[in-house]
């Protein structure tokens, strides 16, 4: 089949191109797409969402040929760095322009400008309109200088700022908000107590968002409130610790609350037990919530108690988490010969990285709740990766108690750090139950030797693993054709790390009745796969590839029995493919030009189209085309 198409790029709607622009930076634009051809250059001159973004060292061309292009009225923000070494760029770009003129600036974000340059920026804001609100973040060490402060004060003063984030905040700006009424909206500030929070609330009367990455709850007895803060609809709070009973005191007055982001880098067994408690908390006092993150982290917490978790786990698996809010949460545990740690978090989905989300060490664990958890059985599935050396090594220096059980139950996914000759797994069965695994991973150092025999044992033991992973410690793999012989007796899935073309050639040849192959690259590798994609073109081979680019998986295609001893079936399948293909295009107004004779491809291939497609083969009409 061969196919005219005609690249249409340019061609595409106002929109979609804006679209595209708006992941370009603006000297790629304005410097490069723009002298493409005449309808790129008419684009970029309406294209009305540029960030413009500068530092100190910016070339001194680019910033002069930046500012004689763009028009003001089409900047939405600027991003300023200043560095120690020198502000030529910064002050270069604000002498060229008239900050005035940029009247849909709705973000401004300075870091480490000079005193000289931010008053100057602060000064426009003040005295000049903005047609838009505006908002401000703002990384300055002098943070005392009075002139400053006036300038920026005057600006919240005038609402000109609805959005503040301030990296560093004196006595002196905290002073000043806290004794006017300022119409701010939104606050991000590094650091405040407690009590500095309720007087800020009850002096902001619009604050509807507020966050603090170093927040600091009182140590005495005595809990202070704000007295209203019931139109905060977002709120953030990062601290190394935090008391329950200020924190709900808090919290409770806060019945807006539209999102929620909690941080405890020092937190205790109590304060998790009582968190897993919240879901009456929350309905009765936090009707309105619809987002709920937390992260909750514990140090020197004993692996001997590991299980005590999976009581507050099961807490945040019932119907008000998992099925009405969809509020996840994952537990992870890790030890090293130095620490301990243990954190209860809300992920980014319902699912661990594994085997990459476990860290290497002594032992680590983790699991995750998901919607699809049967709510009815308390049991919870981990996945664990653990250094047997390590532990005994751990174990015999009194680092580790000798375990007298299983360290978590119902362990289904297991990857295993291995640096050591195994002429046994003893071990290894007091930690884990090998009936429950599933999936099977080995790190193995590029010095060791894990033979066929070896892979035998363990298989023994886990008879119901059905994945495989290897990894060596650099990009080659030394899997022998013994090891995939054993392999292929029980397993289903195989996935090894490496992006070295002739290792992953060779171990498709050695595993052909293998289900399925993945290929995985080690993170951070600079590798691609342009090689062993073209390999796999040229030898007919289906494949798929992550939407991150990271692995390659191949599944072996089954050719269906009546097809293959049908050909007549086989031809019709061919032609009914061309037909749709033909259709589809023509529905796409593109032009084509189906050659038939080039497109009776070989079974495998239709096959493999015919399963990628999803084709609803409709077999009566073949049966009718027959007779």
């Amino acid at each position: 089949m061969s196919m005219k198409l005609t690249p249409n790029f340019v061609e595409l709607p106002t929109e979609i191109l804006y679209c595209i622009l708006d992941q370009l930076n603006t000297q790629d634009i304005l410097l490069s797409l723009r002298n493409v051809c005449t309808h790129f250059y008419a684009i970029t001159n309406t294209y009305n969402r540029y960030k413009i973004h500068f530092t100190s060292t910016s070339s001194k061309s680019d910033i002069h040929r930046v500012c004689r292009m763009i028009k003001p009225e089409n900047v939405i923000s600027f991003f300023l760095i200043s560095t120690c070494t020198g502000l030529d760029g910064i002050e270069l770009f604000l002498s060229l322009i008239d900050i005035s003129q940029f009247t849909r600036l709705n973000l401004l974000n300075l870091f480490n400008i000079s005193p000289c340059g931010l008053n100057k920026i602060l000064q426009h804001i003040t005295t000049n309109s903005m047609h838009m609100p505006l908002s401000l973040k703002i990384t300055f060490s002098d943070s005392n200088n009075d002139d400053t402060i006036k300038l920026l004060l005057s600006a919240i003063a005038q609402s000109r700022i609805r959005k503040l984030f301030l990296e560093y905040i004196s006595d002196k700006i905290y002073q000043i908000l806290c004794s006017s009424q300022f119409t701010l909206e939104a606050l991000t500030i590094h650091h405040c107590t407690h009590k500095q929070l309720c007087n800020i609330l009850d002096h902001l009367p619009n604050l509807q968002s507020f966050s603090s990455n170093y927040y600091m709850m009182n140590t005495d007895d005595q809990i202070v409130l704000p007295k209203s803060c019931k139109q905060l609809t977002s709120l953030t709070l990062r601290s190394c610790t935090m008391l329950m009973d200020q924190l709900e005191s808090l919290l409770s007055l806060t019945t807006s609350l539209v999102y929620l982001h909690l941080v405890c880098y020092f937190s205790t067994f109590d304060f998790l037990q009582h968190l897993s408690k919240w879901e009456r908390f929350i309905c009765d006092k936090l009707p309105s919530l619809k987002y709920f993150k937390f992260y909750v982290h514990i140090t020197d917490y004993p692996y001997e108690k590991i299980k005590d978790i999976e009581h507050i786990i099961n807490s945040f698996r019932t119907s008000f988490w998992v099925e009405q809010k969809l509020w996840y949460v994952a537990c992870k545990y890790i030890k090293n010969s130095t620490r301990t740690d243990i954190a209860l978090y809300s992920p980014s989905d319902s699912s661990i990285d594994f085997p990459d989300g476990l860290l290497p060490g002594i032992l680590s664990c983790s699991t995750v709740t998901t919607k699809s958890d049967d709510l009815g059985n308390s049991r919870i599935t981990w996945s664990a990766r653990l250094n047997v050396s390590k532990m005994i090594d751990a174990i015999n220096s009194n680092q580790l108690s000798q375990p007298t059980q299983q360290i978590v139950n119902n362990v289904t996914h297991l990857a295993l750090d291995i640096d050591w000759p195994i002429d046994s797994f003893d071990f290894l069965s007091t930690l884990v139950d090998f009936s429950k695994l599933t999936e099977i991973w080995l790190f193995l150092s590029h010095h060791h030797y894990f033979d066929s025999i070896t892979m035998e044992m363990l298989l023994n033991l886990a008879r119901n693993v059905r994945t495989i992973g290897i990894s060596y410690d650099d990009d080659s793999t030394q899997i022998t054709a013994d090891m995939c012989s054993v392999l292929c007796r029980q397993i289903e899935q195989l996935k090894v790390k490496t992006m070295d073309f002739g290792s992953m050639k060779l171990i498709l040849e050695s595993v052909k009745n293998m289900s399925s192959v993945a290929f995985v690259s080690h993170r951070g590798s600079a590798s691609s796969w342009t090689d062993m994609i073209k390999w796999l073109d040229q030898t007919g081979r289906a494949f798929s590839q992550s939407n991150d680019y990271r692995s390659l998986q191949l599944r072996k295609t089954v050719l269906p029995y009546g097809l293959s001893l049908n050909s007549e079936l086989l031809m019709y399948i061919q032609r009914l493919l061309i037909r749709q293909e033909a259709e589809r295009r023509a529905q796409q107004s593109i032009e084509i030009d189906i050659d038939e004779d080039i497109f009776l491809l070989s079974s495998s291939i239709v096959i493999k189209y015919f399963l990628s497609v999803d084709v609803n083969l409709d077999f009566d009409v073949y049966m009718l085309n027959l007779t």
